[in-house]
């Protein structure tokens, strides 16, 4: 540093220029600052905190140290969205391309939209008519928080329960796949509970589905958003712990549609039907 400082002095009365010695924590400072200005490759998400770098450079105590960005936990969102097959319909499913042409769309439409912005941590619940949008709206609150930088995930729940039961044996791999999902800021779960036919729910799922909704319901600054054929009613019959507690965290943002002629959008073509 100080054969530098020297050869920089020299250099600088060679030129009539006054030298003024840098200390070691401002050229750390310098060197930190130069660093963040420097636009990084990585794609998918535009990230204005680091330039698509990744990470960003901090000084602790006079010490220049890498720090990752919080676009990571996004960029790992979005990648875990590409991976279930949703992202196609993350840019299709949007708040302006939902069709609300009856009043009781326009309203829960609206709630939607609230949610993303005045959710206070609360939870997201739709269930009931088969094709009527539910995943559109849900996908559509999904895309929300992407937007506002909150990390999220998507399932859709017999497939992960298939996946949870293949590891039910291996209690490392079952914990690694259930505290993914237990921890998440938001998580988006689809089909909830879903039943073909007179099929019934078994005990070990309804065990799983509380296991994973007891934590995030304790746990207040999670986010929970639920589609389901099912209503809410019918999933307190199936589980009054696993309903009561959807119902209590839902509180304003808690819908069923009721299954009528005409509300399923997938029989007339139109992008609401999910």
């Amino acid at each position: 540093m100080e054969k530098l400082q020297g050869l920089a002095l020299k250099l600088c009365q060679n030129m009539g220029i006054t030298y003024k010695p840098m200390t070691v924590e401002e050229i750390e400072a310098s060197y930190v600052r130069e660093e963040n200005s420097r636009p990084g490759n990585l794609t998918g998400y535009d990230c204005p905190k680091c330039l698509n770098r990744g990470y960003s450079m901090v000084l602790e105590n006079g010490i220049s140290k890498i720090r990752d960005c919080e676009c990571m936990k996004i960029r790992e969102s979005i990648c875990l969205i590409q991976e279930s097959g949703i992202s196609g319909v993350l840019e299709r499913c949007t708040f302006d391309s939902y069709k609300a042409t009856e009043p009781w769309q326009k309203s829960i439409k609206e709630k939607a939209m609230d949610f993303v912005k005045y959710h206070g941590n609360s939870w997201f619940f739709i269930g009931g008519q088969v094709g009527c949008g539910k995943t559109h709206l849900c996908t559509a609150i999904v895309k929300g928080f992407l937007d506002k930088q909150v990390p999220c995930r998507y399932i859709v729940w017999k497939e992960k329960v298939r996946e949870l039961n293949a590891n039910v044996n291996n209690d490392t791999e079952y914990n690694k796949i259930m505290d993914k999902l237990k921890r998440v800021k938001v998580l988006y779960i689809d089909d909830f509970l879903k039943t073909v036919g007179e099929q019934k729910i078994s005990g070990p799922e309804a065990m799983k589905a509380f296991e994973l909704l007891n934590y995030r319901y304790n746990n207040r600054e999670l986010i929970t958003i639920i589609s389901s054929e099912k209503s809410i009613e019918e999933i307190i019959e199936i589980d009054q712990a696993v309903g009561s507690r959807i119902m209590e965290r839902s509180r304003d943002y808690c819908f069923n549609v009721s299954e009528e002629t005409g509300r399923n959008y997938r029989l007339r073509g139109c992008t609401n039907g999910r």
